[in-house]
């Protein structure tokens, strides 16, 4: 074998693929650039008004929609989601309750924790 070809072959078997770097690139082309977007935030994806997406048809919004889904789809193992209602969360839970788990988002989180324990199958608490 020529110097070089035992100098590339020494390289390919140190290359370290980084399984996060490549779904950064991947995020980064197939989502950023590809729609020409700084970030994805769910609370301004869900108007269609909002400045940032304010340049794409509703074919590119559903497209954005789907091609990050697609890429979120295939990095993570589970999702969990958890939404009370204001009417909602003061007819299930007493004042005392509110203010033990802070409101909305205390239980949000304790319901969310409950949820992944289960899932995971080996409880936190």
């Amino acid at each position: 074998m020529a110097e070089g070809q035992a100098d590339r072959c020494r390289y390919q078997r140190r290359r370290v693929v980084d399984p996060v770097a490549d779904e950064q690139r991947r995020w980064r082309t197939r989502v950023l650039d590809s729609f020409s977007i700084p970030h994805l935030h769910a609370v301004e994806f869900r108007s269609r008004h909002a400045s940032l997406y304010r340049h794409m048809n509703l074919e590119a919004w559903r497209q954005l929609l789907a091609t990050a889904s697609d890429i979120i789809v295939s990095h993570v193992e589970a999702g969990f989601v958890v939404y009370p209602r204001p009417a909602e969360l003061e007819n299930l839970t007493t004042k005392d309750e509110r203010s033990r788990w802070g409101g909305a988002y205390g239980v949000c989180t304790e319901i969310l924790i409950a949820d992944i324990s289960r899932h995971v199958g080996r409880p936190e608490r």
